[in-house]
Order: C-alpha cells, then structure tokens, then sequence
C-alpha cells in the first residue's frame, strides 16, 4: 500500500562550513528555511524508501573537531543511514556524508533530524606570512540563547602580539557588555585592548542573562590599526576592514493554545459550551519530544448533534486572525490599517461585502492585499482570514506541529458522540414513547435526541427505532415502528448525542516566533439538529 513519507532536516547556518542536502530519486525536497529541508515522497508500506544525502563541507583550513551527527525525532517510522567521511593529512575530518532512508507503515510526514558539529581552525606549518599580526580565527557559538541565559566564550585566535579590542551591544536598550563586571551597562564599554599570546589564542567569557523579550546581540571584534594588527581576510566585514560583526539572537517563550471555535450559538450560554483551551509553552523557534495528550469536550445543554464527518482531518485545524481595512472598495486590492504578519496567500477571506465564496488572499505585501477574484460586494471594516492545515499554519506563524490518534494511531483524532441513555416515564404502545427527565438534562426530557438520526438501541422491544421527531414540551419522542414500552424501563439512543469527545496526542516540532492560537473548527465536525431552537 502506498503512504505518504516525509522528512525534515535540521542544519546550523555556520560561515565555517557548507551544508548540501540533495534529495533522491523521486523525493520532493523544499526549503521550509535556509537551515531547515523537508522531503516528501510516497512510498511503499514497510519497505525502505532512501530519502537523501547530506553533505557537510567544512571551510578552508578548518576540519570537524566534533564530527556532524545528528538527534531524530521520529513518529511512526523507522530510520536506517550510511556515512562515509574525507580526512586531511593530517587524518582530520572535512567532510561527512549521511545517506538516509526511511520505513514507514502508516503516513509519517513530521520527521524531523537535527544536526550539530563543531569545527576547528587547521594548524599549518611552515607557511610564510609576512602579516606578522593578524587575527586568523574567531569562534563563538552564534545560534539562539535560551531565554534563561547561558555563558558562551569568544575565541580569538592568531598571531603572536596581534591586538583586538571586542564590543558587545544588546538591542532591546542599546547597553554594552562590560567585560570586567560581567554585565550590561548604559556606558559604552568594550573589553579593552586584549593581546595574544605564544599560545595564540585568547579567551573571553561571556555572561548572557535572562530575558523576558526577544533579544538580539551584535558581537564586533576590532583588530587594532594602531599596533599594525589586522583580520584574515575572510573575517573582514568587507574589504580591508579591520572589523568582524557576528549577530545571534535570544529566545522568549510563547504559547501555543489549542480551542475550539463554532459560528453556532449553541455552543454559548444557556444552550450549551465549547470545551476549555489547552496551552503548551515552549520557547520560540524551539523544539520538543514532549506528547501532548488533548481532551476536548464540546457539550449541548437544550440541542442535539451528530458527526458532520467520520474523522478529524488536518483542515479542520486553522489560524484564524482579524485586520481592518482603509476605507471601502469593490476591487481586489485592499489596503490595510497595519501590517499582519499572520496574513499569508491562501487564507480564506470573510467580511462585509464579501459574498462570493472561496476568496482567498493572492498576495500581501506590508498592508497592500490582493484578493484571489472578485469580493462580489462593497468591502469594508475588519476582515477575518482562515488558514486551515499544518502548511499554511507554519507559513503564518512557525509553528510546526504532529498529531495523531490515541487510541487509534491510523486515525488521526479520536472522534466519538457519547450515546444518550433515557428512561420511559410511562408504559405506551405505539410510535409515541414520553420519556422521564435526567438529572443532566438541562431542558427537557429529549436533549440529546436527534430527529431522522438517533436511533434505539440495547432496549426490549425497542431497538432500531429511528427517531422521526420530537416534542420538547410533552418530553415525547416519535419512533419510525410501533414499539411497546413499559414505564421505567432504560432506552438507549445513539448515532448522535449531546457531548462530543475529541482526543489527540500532539508533538510540537517547532514553537512559533510569538503567542499562537490554533483553532478546531467545530462546525467542520458537528451538525447541530436544525429542529431544535
């Protein structure tokens, strides 16, 4: 049988090395970022399907003093690889080459394989410079700090008696690192004039804090003119620069929060109630093993529901963001108040004015919208754009995540309406059964009964009635066959009910850049018995 097998490659963005990832025959490879592959391919049930090489090049005079590995992630399949390596002369590392493949027996899309490395500068003797002080290298750890702080050190490597100086600046306040003190500080501060040594390198330790806020850090080492000291030329900002600029960023938390949403006021006040919200917190851009276990409730209190489909589907989890618009306009083009980064080409378009269906946003740049046709109406105020599936969640927000069933791992919810039990208030024969009151039923005794949909079952003389209609007032139900019934006794109605439940295990892959609400859309899955007011 055929299924849908998939791939996400992890890479570091590093100046001192390349990283190639090629796909192989057949496999479909996308850039989801510069440091992030994925590859997709149908594949043969339980038969191994090679995905791809990845080569990782280390620079020029450099080798892996940590040779590339890599950690998985992995949901429902089953990863086999062969590597080979180049060495220099000196039996050092260059190059590495993973070729992966990957069995699968069910669909398996969010597989993901992070990779990490460190690489070193070469040491070449007899080699003749007439730069007597020049900064040949410089090492230091640029990929995100986590929001709690960590202590990284700055490596400067080179010729004897080279002079540097080095500045740190955070960009939230504009403060300088002060290298004595091992803090920020509102006065511009550098390290001072450091020198290297006969040992040829110096090191300088760094003390990043904790950070409430997204924060970004500019990193600049100035080789010192003044004392004839220069960078290698690789290092240069640009030509004949004595200065090397490096940037990297610091991560927040943000919450991804999971709720139900419904255009049906059943679900609110006295008629009935959408589940509570489930949050999960992580930081931004990060990602985690963690299964997250999802129990949703959706509840009728004085209605009836049935499945508008047999499974949840990936669709019927969207992103949904609000905007308003500059004046009003019959056109395709739509200007905006303010940019929405959320926006993004695909999303379903509503709003006053907009009658025709499937207007999808075309394009959009800063607050310039392109609709995809003809809004079919005067368009004006807030408009109201939905993205429904992982894809186009990802391309509003980053967030990347996996579900799957709990129970049922083909599945990808489980999805049940709990059967509803009544109990017959008085002895009849006929089509006409009055049933007694629950204690949970909030109004009337025939909550939960859904007309030309519920039908009988686990009753004497009662099962496989269809529900033909029903009287709210007179706590009566009509049965499609004359059915005896004596008071007390216990009927049970299924095929539709009034409590839903909805459960999946999610894996968060990747969190997004800021604070994410994910919805289900209810309506895609819940018909609500037009019958009831």
């Amino acid at each position: 049988m055929a299924i849908n097998l998939g791939l996400n490659i992890r890479t570091n963005s590093k100046s001192s090395q390349t990283v190639s990832v090629s796909a192989s025959s057949g496999v479909t490879l996308a850039s989801v970022s510069s440091t992030n592959k994925r590859l997709t391919v149908s594949a043969t049930e339980n038969v191994a399907k090679e995905l791809c090489t990845v080569t990782f090049t280390a620079g020029t005079n450099l080798y892996y003093s940590k040779e590339p590995e890599f950690v998985q992630n992995f949901t429902d399949a089953t990863l086999s690889f062969t590597s080979s390596v180049t060495k220099n002369s000196l039996g050092r590392v260059i190059t590495k080459t993973f070729v992966i493949s990957a069995t699968a027996s069910i669909n398996s899309i969010y597989n993901i394989l992070t990779f990490s490395e460190k690489i070193n500068v070469s040491s070449v003797a007899g080699v003749n410079n007439s730069v007597l002080k020049q900064i040949d290298n410089i090492s230091f750890d640029t990929s995100q700090v986590i929001s709690s702080g960590e202590n990284r050190l700055l490596k400067v490597s080179g010729k004897e008696n080279t002079q540097f100086s080095v500045k740190l600046t955070r960009s939230s306040d504009s403060k300088t690192y002060d290298f004595d003190t091992g803090s920020f500080t509102t006065s511009a501060t550098t390290s001072g004039t450091k020198k290297i040594t006969s040992s040829g390198v110096v090191d300088l330790p760094i003390i990043l804090p904790s950070s409430s806020v997204l924060e970004t850090y500019t990193l600049e080492t100035t080789a010192d003119e003044q004392s004839l000291s220069k960078l290698n030329s690789s290092l240069q900002d640009t030509s004949g620069s004595l200065v090397n600029t490096l940037t990297f960023s610091q991560a927040t938390s943000a919450s991804v929060t999971f709720t139900c949403v419904s255009a049906n006021s059943a679900y609110t006040g006295t008629h009935g109630s959408k589940p509570s919200s489930t949050a999960i917190s992580g930081e931004i851009k990060s990602s985690s093993d963690a299964v997250n276990f999802i129990q949703l409730e959706p509840k009728l209190h004085t209605k009836a529901f049935k499945k508008a489909k047999s499974e949840v589907e990936l669709t019927d989890f969207q992103i949904i963001t609000t905007q308003a618009m500059s004046g009003s306009t019959t056109d395709t083009a739509i200007t905006l108040t303010a940019a929405n980064d959320q926006i993004v080409p695909g999303m379903v378009v509503t709003g006053t004015g907009i009658t025709n269906e499937n207007v999808t946003v075309e394009s959009i740049s800063s607050t310039a919208l392109v609709l995809s046709g003809s809004p079919g109406g005067t368009v004006s105020g807030t408009l109201t754009f939905t993205g429904s599936g992982p894809d186009i969640i990802q391309q509003s927000t980053g967030l990347l995540f996996s579900v799957s069933g709990i129970s049922d791992t083909s599945m990808l919810a489980d999805f049940v309406i709990n059967d509803v039990s009544k109990t017959a208030n008085a002895d009849s024969t006929g089509t006409a059964i009055t049933l007694a009151n629950a204690e949970d039923d909030a109004v009337g005794a025939v909550v939960g009964v859904y007309v030309e949909q519920s039908t009988t079952t686990n009753s004497a003389n009662a099962n496989g009635r269809l529900v033909s209609a029903v009287d709210s007032s007179q706590s009566t139900i009509v049965v499609n066959a004359n059915t005896t019934i004596r008071s007390g006794q216990v009927i049970t109605f299924t095929n539709a009910g009034r409590v839903a439940e909805i459960s999946f295990a999610l894996t968060i892959i990747q969190f997004p850049t800021k604070n994410t609400t994910v919805s289900i859309a209810l309506d895609n899955l819940l018909t609500i018995d037009p019958n009831w007011s």
